[in-house]
């Protein structure tokens, strides 16, 4: 026995085909998508080059040997006092006079509020190494104080110049580097005459300062005069 199916329309009606795009909530979603305008991706950071070259080594060195003929003072005063005949606390006269003459420089430094030309800081190494080696000399006390005086005056003026130059010298992205490698070699140099008073007498460490401050005018000179940076 056959029974015929009996064929119900479908309760579900399909849109037609051509109605299929005017559909208002399919693109709903597109307008909620947040729009900034201009948005691109961040452009990759483009890397440094070495950070140390000549010409901030050079200043790096600077800084050493000018750190080194300080720390001799202000190390060796009660041993260069002693050496004279004098009492221990009377070394205070060496460092009071190197405080006295930073102090000054520093405030001509502000007073004057213009950056030296390499020639000039060449005179100020130059300046620095005379007196380093009037100490040195052990002489008399009148020459070591003097030596200290000039010593301490030069200590702002250069100190600036090595700041600023370095900052033009350094990468962008490794100034804070830069600064601190400057510092170190300030340090190194206090270290290193501490070493030498330590190791050996006080007149092979004042000698060592001075020699120290005389290789870095002769180098600073050479850079200028012969190389042209």
């Amino acid at each position: 026995m056959s029974q015929r199916l009996s064929r119900r329309p479908s309760s579900v009606q399909y849109p037609h085909p051509r109605h299929r795009g005017h559909d208002p909530l399919g693109g709903a979603p597109l307008l909620l998508i947040a729009r900034v305008p201009h948005a691109r991706a961040p452009a990759p950071v483009a890397t440094e080059g070495g950070l140390i070259s000549p010409s901030i080594l050079l200043w790096l060195f600077c800084a050493m040997a000018g750190g080194s003929a300080v720390g001799v003072i202000e190390v060796g005063a009660v041993a260069l006092a002693l050496d004279f005949g004098f009492k221990p606390e009377l070394g205070i006269i060496f460092t009071v006079a190197l405080c006295i003459a930073s102090v000054c420089g520093g405030v001509w430094v502000s007073l004057r509020n213009r950056l030296a030309r390499r020639r000039t800081v060449i005179l100020f190494l130059a300046a620095t190494a005379t007196g380093a080696i009037l100490v040195s000399l052990r002489h008399s006390v009148e020459l070591s104080a003097l030596g200290c005086l000039i010593v301490g005056l030069m200590i702002a003026p250069l100190g600036t110049y090595y700041s600023v130059v370095l900052d033009g010298l350094a990468p962008p992205l490794k100034r804070a580097e830069i600064f601190a490698l400057l510092r170190t070699a300030n340090s190194m140099g206090i270290i290193f005459s501490s070493a030498m008073l330590t190791w050996t007498s006080l007149p092979s460490a004042l000698i060592a300062g001075a020699a120290l401050l005389l290789i870095a005018t002769l180098a600073t000179g050479a850079s200028v005069f012969v190389i042209k940076r």
